[in-house]
């Protein structure tokens, strides 16, 4: 797993972020109500100009696996192999949903796979937080990242 060092947030993150996060936040916190609010529709996390910096902070690799992604051409190119995944998931944390810091470009794998999963027990590694990658070594042996052990005292 390579650090990646973000870029700033999109000035459509900044200038929409606190709009587009109610519905969310509404329908994820909201609890039991008598008629419950729909699940909202949106994902402005696809627009390119938000997507495209993503992928080019990420040099088109998965922040998880590090596989390599073709660039999509557009918005409109739903044949592209990346997700915008959100770390800390819509679900568990929806006043995230329009945070710029917890989007990760993923493979549509590694994005399946992880889904909704987010346990303060099991932490899975963020590339975009240093400490997190500071720990890992690719073993060549095994051809995978490992934890490396600090030396004890």
């Amino acid at each position: 797993m390579q650090y990646i060092k973000r870029s700033e947030r999109p000035q459509l993150l900044a200038t929409n972020q606190e709009t587009w996060t109610i519905s969310w936040v509404v329908y994820y916190r909201v609890g039991v109500e008598i008629v419950p609010p729909k699940k909202p529709t949106d994902s402005h996390w696809l627009k390119d100009e938000i997507r495209f910096l993503l992928i080019k902070d990420f040099h088109n690799n998965c922040g998880f696996c590090g596989e390599s992604i073709p660039t999509p051409q557009s918005l409109t190119t739903r044949t592209s192999k990346g997700d915008v995944e959100h770390f800390l998931p819509k679900s568990k944390y929806p006043e995230f949903v329009y945070e710029w810091t917890n989007y990760i470009w993923s493979c549509k794998p590694c994005n399946e796979h992880k889904k909704e999963f987010y346990n303060v027990s099991y932490p899975l590694l963020n590339p975009c937080r240093k400490k997190d990658c500071e720990n890992l070594m690719f073993s060549e042996d095994t051809g995978c990242y490992v934890l490396q052990e600090r030396n004890r005292l």
